[in-house]
């Protein structure tokens, strides 16, 4: 087991978590295979400040931790989680199955579904709206009715004006 005492300890357990050999690794953070080696032979180096920003910004890993051993080893994820965003919305686990199993899909086959379901969509909303119910028929219907009979009054009062005016006028 390996104590985490040092940087170069706690460098070797972030790659042992990852499963990566020194070369991989070493890769992944721009650093060579031999300066790897150096850091689990040499307990007490200590790797540049661009190194150590390099394995954090990687690996995920907390840099005080990386830096000092304190605090938790990792960082809280920013990733989004698929599982945890279905069942917030009350999804059941054969929901979640068919959206994991679409994108295990070939990426034509994914392109060719997404092209059948913008089809069937776009059309669906350009279609004409549905047709009117009773019910709404009938609103309008009365709406217009009460408007022209509003507007036949209206019409009414300003004929009888007219006809008063020309009565006082003669």
């Amino acid at each position: 087991m390996i104590t985490l005492d040092s940087i170069a300890s706690r460098i070797i357990k972030i790659a042992d978590d990852n499963r990566l050999n020194k070369s991989e690794f070493a890769r992944r953070i721009n650093v060579t295979p031999a300066y790897i080696s150096k850091l689990s032979k040499q307990p007490d180096s200590v790797p540049s400040d661009r190194t150590i920003s390099d394995i954090c910004r990687v690996f995920n890993v907390n840099e005080e931790w990386l830096r000092s051993g304190t605090g938790p080893m990792y960082l809280p994820s920013n990733s989004f989680d698929l599982t945890q965003y279905v069942l917030e919305r009350e999804g059941d686990p054969l929901e979640l199955e068919i959206i994991k199993a679409y994108f295990t899909l070939p990426k034509d086959i994914r392109q060719a579904v997404l092209d059948h379901f913008r089809k069937r969509l776009s059309s669906a909303l350009s279609s004409p709206a549905p047709a009117p119910t009773v019910d709404d028929l009938e609103a309008e219907y009365k709406k217009r009715n009460s408007l022209s009979a509003s507007s036949s009054q209206t019409s009414n009062l300003s004929s009888s004006i007219t006809d008063a005016e020309k009565a006082a006028g003669d």
